[in-house]
């Protein structure tokens, strides 16, 4: 009786009945590599360079006599994106209000870039002059101020306005409500 083994003793790996899954050993698993704490001010500094292309963009699509929501959707994808290579892969809460935040100054700028190039623009065609002559004339500060607030410069400005905000939202808010969301799913950083 002792050389026999009884049924509910482990055998010692020379069960015939044992699978070779079972006997076969995983190997511990890796850790996943962690992304480096965020670098918010890097973040910032990156995303900032959307800022001149967005007006850029948006000036030629206003000129087109476009108000186009793909502008306010490329801006907020690239702020995230240009945030996202500086921080250095985390983009936290505050980095998501960075994101909204940029997103939000670039389309104002645009806006009243593309209004300023606009009286410009009627500017030069009435006087006989070219744009950048205009744009670089020492009296246009006093000429914009003078029509931006004249009451029916300032009516058409609140309409293009809302028109602007509308569309810049439906552009932005996808890329925006994703930034927020990925920023409220990520732990913590330290």
């Amino acid at each position: 009786m002792s050389g026999e083994t009884s049924a509910h003793e482990p055998s010692a790996g020379n069960d015939p009945t044992e699978s070779v899954a079972d006997a076969v050993v995983t190997p511990p698993s890796e850790p996943t590599p962690q992304l480096p704490p965020e670098n918010l001010v890097r973040g910032l500094l990156l995303s900032l360079l959307v800022v001149p292309a967005g007006i850029l963009v948006f000036v030629l699509i206003w000129n087109l006599g476009f108000i186009a929501s793909i502008v306010g959707f490329g801006v907020a994808f690239a702020a995230f994106f240009l945030y996202r290579l500086g921080s250095g892969g985390r983009v936290s809460m505050r980095g998501a209000v960075v994101v909204a935040l940029v997103t939000v100054a670039t389309l104002v700028l645009a806006f009243l870039a593309a209004e300023v190039f606009t009286l410009a623009g009627e500017i030069a065609r009435v006087n006989h002059v070219s744009v950048p002559e205009v744009l670089t004339s020492p009296e246009l500060s006093s000429i914009l101020w003078r029509a931006f607030s004249s009451p029916e410069v300032a009516g058409a400005l609140a309409g293009d306005a809302v028109m602007t905000l509308i569309f810049g939202a439906i552009g932005c808010f996808t890329v925006l409500r994703g930034a927020f969301r990925e920023a409220k799913a990520a732990p913590l950083a330290g």
